[in-house]
């Protein structure tokens, strides 16, 4: 036990969190895409072209571009409200300079414990490592959902079923990964790329979306949420 600690501790620990650092380019790199489709889109493609030239020649390591990135998307709304004549609202800001750097940390320091659950959903079946669902958020606007899968391989192509109703049986990595909420951390990944914030009602599925009402009219006025008040009952979903 005592080898097998120190292995990991010595070895084990330090490639992954290398690995994972690895793609924090890559991180930045949609980052700066995601604020730039913040902007209207006779400007994108400009704005695009040149935050991303700008973060090619950042200099220092790969975290470097991590904040360069973290501070485009705060220039972003800036940048925006200044095109169309408006002005950025301060608490915005704010709050999602607090989702980049909670979901930025979170992903860097959990990279370990994220290998590990990949690996672990990996090699139960072969089958793909995240499942990426349709769901609808701010405004009504859908977007690719990350989780880790849940279901056997088979089932995680198929179409939500109407109701919370036939949702396959979860596999036994993935019925400990509900049990445990760490099949939620991928969100992180959404959170990053602003499509949800850190704390927001649940992402709607898009049949309960068309279903919503006008007496539920704040909850695609907001972005969804990693956490919220449904998080704990959100286990009937498949």
């Amino acid at each position: 036990m005592t080898v097998l600690l120190f292995i990991l501790t010595v070895v084990v620990v330090p490639m992954l969190v290398t690995e994972f650092t690895a793609w924090l380019p890559w991180f930045a790199d949609c980052m700066v895409r995601a604020a730039a489709r913040t902007l209207p889109p006779d400007v994108r493609e400009r704005y695009t072209d040149e935050w991303l030239a700008e973060l090619d020649a950042e200099p220092g390591g790969d975290l470097s571009k991590l904040f360069f990135a973290a501070r485009v998307c705060l220039r972003a709304r800036a940048t925006g409200s200044a095109i169309r004549g408006g002005v950025p609202r301060p608490g915005m800001a704010v709050k999602r300079t607090f989702d980049l750097a909670a979901a930025a940390s979170a992903l860097f320091l959990l990279a370990p414990l994220l290998v590990f659950v990949a690996l672990a959903v990996r090699i139960e079946d072969g089958g793909p490592v995240f499942s990426r669902m349709v769901m609808v958020g701010k405004d009504g606007r859908p977007f690719r959902m990350y989780r880790f899968r849940t279901v056997p391989a088979q089932a995680a192509s198929r179409p939500w079923p109407i109701t919370g109703h036939g949702c396959p049986r979860p596999t036994r990595t993935g019925a400990w990964l509900r049990r445990s909420y760490l099949d939620e951390l991928p969100q992180l990944i959404n959170v990053l790329r602003g499509e949800m914030s850190l704390v927001g009602p649940r992402p709607a599925i898009p049949w309960q979306a068309a279903r919503l009402t006008d007496a539920m009219p704040r909850r695609l006025a907001m972005k969804p949420g990693l956490t919220g008040e449904l998080a704990a009952s959100r286990r009937q979903d498949c």
